[in-house]
C-alpha cells in the first residue's frame, strides 16, 4: 500500500517507521526536509506522483482542517488518518473518503481494552474515577527547540488539554459524554510559551457520579493512571507500565503505548476496526475542550 505522511514531526516520523515496519510504502509531505522521491515539498504534488491509498495527517494541530479540505478538493477519496485532537473550532464538513478516523491510539492499549470489557459487563456500581496525566514538558517535547514547538503556543493548537486529549477521548469512550461541573487551569508553569500546562476538572456523567482529570506538564515523575472506585473494589491502570488490576487481581496485558499505532493503523485500514475513533467522537472530544475551557476559573 502507498501511505502519505504529511507532516514530519516528531509523531509523523513514528508513523513513517512503524508503517515502513508494517511493509507499506511510505511517502512524506515536509517542507523541513530535503525534496527527494520519498518527500514532497507540495501535498498537490505528492498526491499527484505517489496516487496514495491511505493519508496520514500530523501536521500542526491548527493546520489539520484546511489539511482535510484540500484532500477532498483535490479529489483524494482513499482512507485517511487525522492526529488528534482535530480542533475543528466547531466546524463540520462532509467529507466524502473511502474511510476516516482520528488518531486516538491508546484505545488500543491492552490494559484499556481489557478495562473496557470489565466496565462492560456492567456488574458494579461506579463510585468514581479519577484520571491522571503528568508529564514534564521537556521529556516528550525537545526542550532545545521549546520556542518553536507548536505545543508551547497557544495559537497554534498548543497546551495539555490538546496534547494530552487521549485522556478525554478515553474518559467518553469508558464512560460516556460528560458534564463539566468545575475547571480550574491555564498556564502556571515556566515549561511553554503562552499554552496551558496544567488543569484540574470535576465532570460526572449518568454512570459516574464523580469524575476527576488531572493533566499537565510539569510532572517530573511522569505518571499515567486511571483508578476506578465501585461497589465491587478498586479498578487502576497504569497506562505508562500497561497494567491493570481489577479487584485486587492482576490481569495479564501484553505489549505497550508503542505497540498501539501498528494496531490502529491496521484496524484503519482492514475496515474491520470499530475501536477506531470516527470523526464524531474526536468531535465531542473538541467540545469536551471547549467546554472546559469556557468554565475555567483561572489559576
Amino acid at each position: 500500500m502507498k501511505v502519505l505522511v504529511i507532516g514530519l514531526g516528531a509523531v509523523g516520523i513514528r508513523h513513517q517507521k512503524i508503517l515502513k515496519d508494517l511493509g507499506h510504502q511510505v511517502f512524506t509531505v515536509s517542507s523541513h526536509t530535503l525534496q527527494s522521491e520519498f518527500n514532497f515539498h507540495s501535498m498537490v504534488k505528492a498526491l499527484n506522483v505517489v496516487e496514495p491509498n491511505y493519508v496520514i495527517i500530523c501536521n500542526e494541530t491548527f493546520e489539520h482542517l484546511d489539511t482535510l479540505k484540500e484532500l477532498q478538493k483535490h479529489k483524494y477519496l482513499g482512507t485517511v488518518l487525522i492526529e488528534k485532537p482535530l480542533d475543528f473550532n466547531h466546524q463540520k464538513d462532509n467529507f466524502e473518503f473511502e474511510r476516516i478516523g482520528v488518531g486516538y491510539n491508546l484505545r488500543f492499549l491492552s490494559s484499556i481494552v481489557k478495562l473496557k470489557t470489565v466496565i462492560a459487563q456492567d456488574k458494579f456500581k461506579i463510585y468514581s474515577a479519577e484520571i491522571y496525566y503528568g508529564n514534564l514538558y521537556s521529556n516528550w517535547r525537545d526542550d532545545k527547540r521549546n520556542l518553536t514547538q507548536y505545543s508551547s503556543l497557544k495559537k497554534k493548537g498548543g497546551g495539555v488539554l490538546r496534547d494530552f486529549s487521549h485522556e478525554l477521548d478515553l474518559l467518553i469512550w469508558l464512560f460516556g459524554e460528560p458534564k463539566v461541573s468545575y475547571a480550574v487551569g491555564g498556564k502556571i508553569g515556566e515549561v511553554t510559551i503562552d499554552s496551558d500546562d496544567c488543569w484540574h476538572v470535576y465532570m460526572n456523567t449518568p454512570q459516574v457520579p464523580i469524575i476527576s482529570l488531572q493533566l499537565n506538564s510539569l510532572d517530573t515523575m511522569p505518571k499515567r493512571e486511571i483508578r476506578i472506585l465501585t461497589s465491587s473494589g478498586t479498578i487502576w491502570v497504569d497506562l505508562l507500565k500497561n497494567k491493570l488490576i481489577s479487584f485486587g487481581i492482576q490481569v495479564e496485558c501484553e505489549g505497550s503505548i508503542d505497540d498501539t499505532y501498528g494496531l490502529m493503523h491496521a484496524a484503519l485500514i482492514s475496515r474491520q476496526g470499530e475501536s477506531v475513533a470516527t470523526i464524531e467522537e474526536a468531535l465531542k472530544v473538541d467540545e469536551l475542550i471547549y467546554k472546559i475551557e469556557s468554565m475555567s476559573h483561572g489559576a
